[in-house]
């Protein structure tokens, strides 16, 4: 039992030394536009912050534009450090003071002189009303900043656990040790606030644009907090500077919430034709039409098909109407599917042989490539103006004019079909239909052993 008793009154004890305070905020971002007033995009994201003496920890997470991830900061030496928790890598956040007082600024209307000083002065000026937030009465508040475009408005209430002296110091951290008097009279209104600014909210218009941020305060309370959290850890890599970090964290949640995006669509696997379902459901959106080729763009945060799109655009998607095939390429942060038609007709790009063209999955239109091969077995039989010699094929070229058979032969242009030779087969090239000796020489995607009946007697239906 005496041991027993030690061991609580030891907890005890540790606890109350070592007590610190967590702190969680949610920060939304609201983007308005036109009249009456349209939702543009909206985010939200949230921080977690553990405090115990001059460190702590603040871990965000949410759909912000900018998140720091994970950060350590030290008021005693004014340090603060960027975790890389997937790849353990540790890095310092370098603040450089003039441009921390710059966004300060930024954020809160204020304006700078030529010197770069403060050249604002600005104060609090009570609203009268007041609004529970995080479990207290928070009295209003609007910041005169002298702006026209934008207006801070800031909820203060008393907390056990909080005052306006961890919002200013939170404030001094951003501008390094940069001061000037305006600058300390700015301070000095948060200072006297009455209590904790448990909500900030800053409205921005521009162009008849309005961007609206609130920062609220959603829980703090006090709770032990272990020492080993609020160093980076031994394991830990060091880099030299954050600014690498923090653009790989930016690129690395930006590509995973590409992806998420596309498997919440379904569009997150390569599509798998089935004798159910030959082709890919239209992507949403409408569809452009560019010159011979139709395309289906869906993304994330790509811009709207009809903004991108000049000329040709449509709310229907593409036609499916005698179609070869659809090219599809999702390795970017949008889904992309350009259809090809068999009425192109284009000698140099035979709709047969697209594949080789299509830096994604090609899906095939089992009824197009049958057309297309049909028709081109029917032009090499009532055409075959002139055919490409090499020493073990010969090329039934796709040429309309001498120009275009001369430019697509590697060997000796003739005129006429390809002479009746013991051919094995047929090959199916981009520019032509090849007559082969031996399988070896087909390069092109379909290879036809050679039938008692000349290929050209009879097209293929």
């Amino acid at each position: 039992m005496t041991k027993t008793l030690l061991a609580v009154a030891l907890w005890l004890a540790a606890t109350s030394a070592h007590a610190g305070v967590v702190i969680v905020k949610e920060v939304r971002t609201r983007v308005v536009s036109g009249a009456p007033p349209k939702l543009l995009g909206e985010t939200k994201s949230r921080t977690t912050t553990w405090r115990e003496g001059p460190r702590e920890r603040s871990t965000q997470d949410g759909n912000a534009l900018m998140l720091l991830g994970t950060t350590l900061y030290d008021a005693g030496t004014g340090e603060t450090w960027v975790l890389d928790e997937a790849h353990k890598t540790a890095a310092p956040l370098k603040v450089e003071p003039l441009a921390g007082l710059v966004l300060l600024a930024a954020d809160y209307g204020l304006e700078l002189d030529k010197t770069g000083a403060l050249a604002t002065s600005a104060w609090f000026r009570a609203l009268g009303d007041s609004e529970t937030i995080a479990g207290a009465p928070a009295a209003h508040y609007l910041l005169e900043n002298g702006s026209k475009t934008t207006r801070i408005e800031v909820w203060a209430a008393s907390h056990p656990a909080l005052s306006s002296a961890d919002w200013v110091a939170a404030l001094r951290r951003r501008l390094g040790r940069k001061t000037d008097p305006r600058l300390e009279q700015f301070l000095a209104a948060w200072t006297g606030l009455p209590g904790y600014p448990v909500r900030v909210r800053t409205t921005v218009s521009v162009n008849g644009t309005t961007v609206v941020i609130d920062n609220t305060l959603v829980e703090a309370r006090s709770e032990p907090i272990a020492a080993a959290l609020l160093r980076v850890p031994n394991d830990y890599v060091r880099e030299t500077d954050a600014a690498d970090l923090l653009v790989s964290q930016y690129l690395s949640r930006e590509k995973e919430k590409d992806q998420a995006f596309l498997r919440d669509h379904g569009l997150g696997k390569s599509f798998v034709p089935t004798a159910a379902r030959l082709l890919p459901p239209p992507l949403p959106g409408g569809s452009c039409v560019q010159k011979d080729d139709c395309y289906e763009r869906f993304g994330r945060d790509s811009t709207p098909l009809q903004e991108g799109c000049a000329t040709g655009y449509s709310d229907q998607p593409c036609s499916r109407t005698r179609l070869l095939g659809i090219c599809v390429e999702t390795t970017q942060p949008t889904a992309f599917y350009r259809y090809l038609s068999v009425d192109l007709e284009r000698w140099k790009q035979p709709e047969l042989f697209i594949q080789d063209e299509c830096s994604g999955q090609f899906i095939e239109n089992p009824a197009g490539v049958a057309e297309a091969k049909a028709r081109a077995r029917a032009f090499v039989a009532a055409g075959g103006q002139w055919h490409c010699k090499h020493p073990y094929h010969c090329v039934d070229l796709f040429a309309q004019t001498a120009a275009d058979a001369k430019a697509s032969c590697s060997g000796q242009v003739h005129q006429g079909p390809c002479p009746q030779e013991a051919w094995v087969g047929s090959c199916w090239e981009r520019h032509g239909l090849s007559r082969l000796t031996q399988n070896t020489y087909c390069t092109g995607t379909y290879f036809e052993p050679a039938s008692p009946a000349p290929v050209a007697a009879t097209p293929s239906p």
